[in-house]
Formats: structure tokens, C-alpha cells, sequence
């Protein structure tokens, strides 16, 4: 980004939390590998805490994801910054995710994608571009509640289960942090588009 940067950090953690009913119904398998997404930011915690985001990659037609009976319980807290080189941010933004006790579950695949929201870079009080960020793995279907559908064809995917019912956060919050938990090779993050002026 030449006179930008784009930086995350923040923290990750999940107290005692459970979900009390999850179902899995695959359809037409030849074979099925699960496996946890990556615990996030350095953080030392039980591999177990990747289920939170499992990955999905197998031959088969499809499978079904539902869960019920939801107390999750994570403390997250990102900040996002679009930094000058001299200077304040020209962007910040504090994203955070707390009690979860109903979800919406978000599939990701394998492509590059734009989160759900763009981000306006300000300097002073002039808005002097418009920031598309793209994460991989992409948002590849609109949130569900309680349940979800995979399609083998669609290669390696993975879900988040982490994204509360109703709305209470900023979907580009969820994905930003799914690609820090992907289990798969490839996760990526980079401003994907620019354009001058306001959002």
C-alpha cells in the first residue's frame, strides 16, 4: 500500500462454553477429514479450541451442520489499524466478541474475498480513500442460524461457529478472525481494493 500499512492484533480466548445438541449428516461419502482450526495469535490452548472453527475437506456430495443448546463463551477483542507511515491511524476500529448463546454459522472456502464492510481512511477530517479488504479463506454463503450446508464439489471449507445470532456483531469481525483460525494452507489477508474519496 506504499505510504499505508494494514495491521490486526488483539487477543483470543474462550471460557468454560458448550453446545449441548451439534448434528453432522453426510451425504454420499467416500471419506471425510475434520480438523481444528488454528488456535489463534500465539495463544497456548488445548487444540480442542479449534473446533470452534473446523475445517471440512473429503469426496462427498454434501453434509449438514446444525447446532443447538449454544453457551460459548469467548472474550475476543481485535484491533484493526490502517497506519501512516508518520502520524495517527488513518484508520482504527476495536472489534468484540463476547457470550454467544444462539449462532449463525458461516461457511468459507478456499478464495480470496472482501469482507462485508469497507473501511473509509481518514486523515484529519478528509476521507481520502475507500479500503476493500480481502480475506482468504472467503465468506463464501450468508450466515444461517442453527444450521448449515457444505457441498463436496466446493473443495476444502471451513465454519465458523463463533458468530452470534441477531446481528451483535459486525460480520467483518467473524471473518477476519476465521482467517486467523483457518487449518488450511493458503490463509491470507490484504487490502484487495482501493479507491480515493469516501466510502
Amino acid at each position: 500500500m506504499g505510504f499505508f500499512g494494514f495491521r490486526m492484533d488483539g487477543h483470543f480466548a474462550l471460557r468454560r462454553s458448550e453446545i449441548r445438541d451439534v448434528s453432522l449428516a453426510v451425504h454420499d461419502m467416500s471419506w471425510l477429514r475434520i480438523r481444528p482450526g488454528r488456535v489463534p495469535f500465539g495463544m497456548a490452548a488445548p487444540a480442542a479450541l479449534g473446533y470452534v472453527s473446523p475445517g471440512f475437506e473429503g469426496g462427498y456430495d454434501h453434509l449438514d451442520l446444525r447446532a443447538a443448546g449454544v453457551a460459548l463463551n469467548p472474550d475476543v477483542k481485535l484491533r484493526v489499524r490502517v497506519g501512516r507511515k508518520v502520524g495517527q491511524d488513518a484508520f482504527s476500529d476495536t472489534l468484540r466478541l463476547g457470550p454467544v448463546t444462539s449462532l449463525e454459522l458461516r461457511r468459507y472456502d478456499g478464495r480470496l474475498r472482501p469482507i462485508g464492510a469497507q473501511q473509509s481512511v481518514k486523515i484529519g477530517g478528509a476521507q481520502l480513500a475507500c479500503l476493500t479488504i480481502g480475506t482468504r479463506p472467503g465468506l463464501a454463503a450468508a450466515p444461517r442460524s442453527g444450521s448449515i450446508t457444505l457441498r463436496g464439489a466446493d473443495g476444502p471449507q471451513m465454519v465458523s461457529l463463533l458468530a452470534p445470532g441477531g446481528g451483535q456483531v459486525p460480520g467483518y469481525a467473524v471473518d477476519l478472525l476465521s482467517q486467523f483460525m483457518s487449518p488450511f494452507k493458503g490463509a491470507d489477508l490484504e487490502v484487495s481494493g482501493a479507491s480515493p474519496g469516501p466510502c
